[in-house]
């Protein structure tokens, strides 16, 4: 806009230049042009006003977004819907309302105030973490077989979570596809189709929706719905090129397979498209299958049928707790795993979450083949470790943890922070070690295996982030305060299969945990080894 004024001036003003003075019928001109250019300014002022109303709104929302935001981050960032449509708004919408406005003018002024918004950028969402809550919707989907119309509708888990519109439907099922995950991308399409349809203010473009879901439709293997959808596209818009080219392409696909029973059947009582379910990754071997039955709740083993379940007060004649005695509650007897009740105060666990804040990174798993840390999709979390010189509160919880299991902790790992993110897990695995000896790292050449974990919650969570058992069907909850505390190894070394556990998926809320890995230098005279393999 700025060019087109500056041009305009230009040209207007080397029309008039010609030797005015020597005729006033030319100056007359001169006088026409400066009426021209008034109304020329006048446009621009309009235009200008209108893209800076447009910044004022924009303003304004994001400062009443983010002020309902903050009231309670934990609560409104734990909504899974929430947090994808914030991520949403600074990635996909950034893109195409906003950052044409804001960055349209290049003065000297504009220039600073973009170079301001650019450093901000740097905090907010990106197109990583856009593909990320994708993923999470969907695993959410997955693991709790939650129907994604259902979520469309603002429900998850039986909590209202705010209904997602056409556009945001599209943009599930459009980076869905993009990840190769056609399956999601076409329902989520389908949905976006449906909702698109009843919408009176369109958020998105019927076009595009058709687009993508035709296509989508014959990477999953049937052409003859891709062709219904390619026509019914070119129906909308006669002259859509690529949809004109497809559509031969389908013809041909249909013709060949014509014997073929379709794998996809169509629903005639609404627009939704159904298309063949593939076999869900937490239905892929018995042990996922029994992780997501457990996430659920499903078939868990009855506390009083797995030991004679016990409640007391544990000092262990330890001075630190005579006078204050932790709260112990059995969970298993064979691993000595207990829950260890209010075993951290508000004020403490509030310290080492704002400790852990500065210093969280993507928790990184052991790559099997090259031993390299790496990110995996099956672990999705932030850590931090803190050590008992971080702060006093550090010092004073972990001599707590020394007092209440009766082990050492001068080898034990620092305390491991850990915040999961949007629908936040950690599939099946063992604390301790399994590598051959030629394997070992030399932490566990020098302070030996993990024989113990104290895992405490410093959060409840409103739905999901059970910590669960697969092999024995033990399932337990977070609960604010309360640590659930278990022997890795038996007295001989040897490991407690019985213990590999799984962190499932937070569904709505925001957890956080914190991890001690005590190890077995320093346990001889505290746990001696036993006569038998399996004491």
């Amino acid at each position: 806009m700025e060019m087109y004024f500056f041009t305009l001036f230009s040209i207007l003003f080397t029309y008039v230049r010609c030797e005015l003075f020597t005729s006033l019928a030319t100056m007359e001109h001169g006088l026409k042009a400066e009426q021209n250019m008034a109304d020329k300014i006048r446009e621009y002022v309009t235009k200008e006003k209108e893209r800076l109303q447009t910044l004022d709104r924009l303003a304004d929302s994001f400062d009443e977004h983010s002020r309902l935001g903050l009231k309670n981050p934990n609560a409104y960032l734990g909504n899974p819907i929430n947090a994808f449509l914030f991520v949403k708004k600074f990635t996909i919408d950034w893109e195409k309302n906003v950052e044409e406005s804001i960055k349209h003018k290049q003065t000297q002024v504009t220039t600073e105030f973009n170079t301001q918004l650019d450093r901000l950028r740097i905090k907010l969402p990106d197109e990583e973490d856009l593909t990320g809550s994708v993923q999470a919707i969907l695993r959410l989907q997955d693991m709790y077989d939650i129907p994604a119309k259902e979520i469309a509708e603002g429900s998850i888990g039986g909590l209202n979570t705010g209904e997602l519109n056409a556009d945001a439907c599209f943009e599930l099922g459009r980076i869905a596809y993009e990840d190769g995950d056609y399956y999601h991308g076409f329902h989520w399409m389908a949905i976006a189709k449906e909702r698109l349809d009843k919408e009176t203010n369109k958020t998105t473009d019927m076009t595009e929706i058709l687009d993508y879901m035709a296509w989508t439709a014959h990477e999953l293997g049937n052409d003859k719905l891709a062709l219904e959808l390619t026509e019914e596209l070119i129906e909308l818009v006669p002259d859509h090129v690529r949809a004109q080219n497809n559509k031969i392409d389908f013809m041909e696909r249909v013709k060949k397979a014509a014997n073929v029973t379709s794998r996809v059947k169509r629903d005639l009582t609404n627009t939704t498209h159904y298309v063949p379910k593939p076999t869900p990754e937490y239905n892929s071997t018995p042990e996922l299958q029994s992780y997501k039955r457990l996430c659920k709740g499903l078939d868990v083993k009855p506390r009083e049928k797995m030991s004679q379940v016990v409640c007391r007060y544990r000092h262990n004649n330890n001075p630190r707790l005579l006078l204050s005695p932790i709260k112990e509650e059995e969970v298993y007897r064979d691993a000595n795993m207990v829950l260890f009740h209010d075993i951290a105060s508000d004020k403490e666990m509030k310290i080492i979450k704002s400790l852990a804040i500065p210093k969280l990174f993507r928790a990184t798993v052991h790559d099997p083949t090259t031993g390299k840390l790496i990110h995996a999709k099956y672990r999705i979390t932030k850590t931090a470790w803190l050590d008992d010189r971080d702060h006093l509160v550090v010092d004073r919880v972990q001599n707590r943890i020394k007092a209440v299991t009766g082990l050492d902790l001068d080898s034990a790992d620092a305390l491991q922070v850990a915040n999961y993110g949007i629908g936040g897990h950690y599939d099946p695995h063992y604390d301790f070690s399994t590598r051959d000896d030629d394997d070992t790292s030399e932490t566990e050449k020098r302070d030996g295996n993990r024989i113990a974990t104290f895992l405490l919650y410093m959060t409840d969570v409103d739905a999901g982030g059970a910590t669960v058992f697969p092999i024995i069907d033990v399932r337990v909850l977070p609960k604010k305060g309360t640590a659930v505390f278990w022997y890795n190894l038996r007295r001989s070394g040897k490991g407690i299969m019985e213990t590999r556990h799984a962190a499932c998926p937070v569904l709505v809320g925001t957890k956080w945990v914190s991890n001690k890995w005590i190890r077995t230098r320093g346990q001889e005279f505290r746990r001696p080894c036993g006569l038998t393999e399996d004491e």
